[in-house]
């Protein structure tokens, strides 16, 4: 019964889910100004990233204004005024004494995700046969699940021996949820990432986190445990990536200072001259409609001059999140949450998934006030 309403909701909220993830966005950025005069007086802190911002936003203007659709990519920037989000929320919260039990909630709630999946895959509805919970993509709900994986390893190893075993319980299912959503490069930017988690919390179990990391990474990269996707599926996969990739410089050369602004890589290909570009490359570019790394994909839609900038704004938040660590057990789990999006952008376009934004920006913003530094005492 409760599967048969999760199914139904599910099927409902699909169209929506970007949009509501934008809704949410909105309302953090317009709820600040309703007390100017505080706000103004508080983002004074964030003068670096407004100053980065908007420098980012002219860029992309110019991109825009250079594109060969100006208009669908004007339309298609408002996605990145969400960045605003971020000293938005650290404002709305700064007073907020119970941060911590709402990074606990997520990672709780995220687990029906991960129980509604299962459901699906064992009823033969499933996209493929992976997880994706209640998003329209595997890639997606992978890159989402990052976030509470992290923060429930990060619970785990605080954590006193009667909560050990929640956490990691939790950290196994969600683990569960990952695996089923077959996706690889996610393994890695977790790896790597959680390698600040466990130096920052406990420098010790360093080395039997690295080796037990190592085998688990080559087991996920040679067979998936599961079984989900054949060998040959997933081979194909790497190859097509691998030819996007190798396409990637005939397009970036021709435009490479601003780019061809925020535009479907899929519609852009129709109206391109026979013989401006390489045919296969139009081609598979045309099949794949992106190039399946985010930081190539910045890179063609806003050239070199928005790459700078908008990996100086997520530089910009490490470098405050490290900073507030030493004070902050939430701003370690926040740090090492936006260092494993990052490293996913290697591997996927992750880079405009609001749905993986929101709690990605909701929780940095909220960790940039936390001075919760009882993790010191361990």
């Amino acid at each position: 019964m409760i599967f048969d309403f999760l199914a139904y909701f599910s099927s409902v909220s699909f169209p929506f889910s970007v949009s509501l993830s934008s809704v949410l966005f909105v309302i953090f950025i317009i709820i600040p100004l309703l007390k100017p005069k505080d706000f103004f007086r508080y983002a004074k802190k964030f003068k670096s990233i407004y100053i980065i911002l908007f420098l980012f936003y002219i860029s992309y203007l110019i991109s825009s204004l250079l594109s060969p659709d100006t208009l669908s990519s004007l339309k298609r920037g408002r996605e990145f005024l969400f960045y605003l989000g971020v000293p938005a929320v650290s404002f709305i919260f700064k007073d907020f004494k119970k941060k911590r039990n709402l990074f606990k909630a997520f990672s709780f709630i995220t687990i029906i995700s991960v129980f509604y999946s299962i459901f699906r895959i064992l009823n033969g509805t499933a996209t493929d046969g992976r997880a994706h919970g209640f998003f329209l993509h595997p890639l997606t709900y992978a890159g989402f699940l990052t976030i509470p994986i992290i923060f429930s390893l990060g619970f785990f190893l605080i954590s006193n021996k009667k909560e050990k075993l929640l956490h990691l319980t939790f950290f196994l299912i969600l683990l569960t949820g990952l695996i089923l959503t077959d996706s690889r490069g996610v393994f890695i930017a977790i790896f790597v990432s959680s390698f600040y988690l466990i130096f920052k919390i406990n420098k010790r179990i360093l080395i039997p986190y690295l080796l037990t990391g190592l085998v688990i990474i080559v087991v996920i990269m040679i067979k998936n445990p599961l079984g989900i996707r054949s060998k040959g599926e997933r081979k194909t996969s790497t190859q097509k990536r691998i030819e996007l990739i190798r396409a990637f410089p005939d397009f970036f050369l021709k435009r490479p200072l601003f780019g061809y602004g925020r535009i479907h890589t899929k519609e852009w290909v129709k109206k391109q001259k026979e013989g401006e570009y390489k045919k296969e490359n139009l081609e598979l570019l045309h099949k794949m409609i992106h190039f399946h790394v985010s930081y190539l994909q910045i890179l063609f839609f806003t050239g070199i001059f928005g790459f700078i900038l908008l990996y100086l704004f997520y530089g910009t938040l490490l470098f405050m999140l490290h900073r507030n660590s030493k004070k902050s057990f939430l701003s370690i789990l926040a740090f090492t949450s936006l260092l494993a999006f990052l490293i996913h952008g290697f591997f996927e376009i992750n880079i405009f998934a609001d749905e993986i934004l929101l709690p990605l920006f909701f929780f940095t913003g909220l960790s940039l006030e936390d001075e919760d530094n009882s993790f010191l005492r361990l």
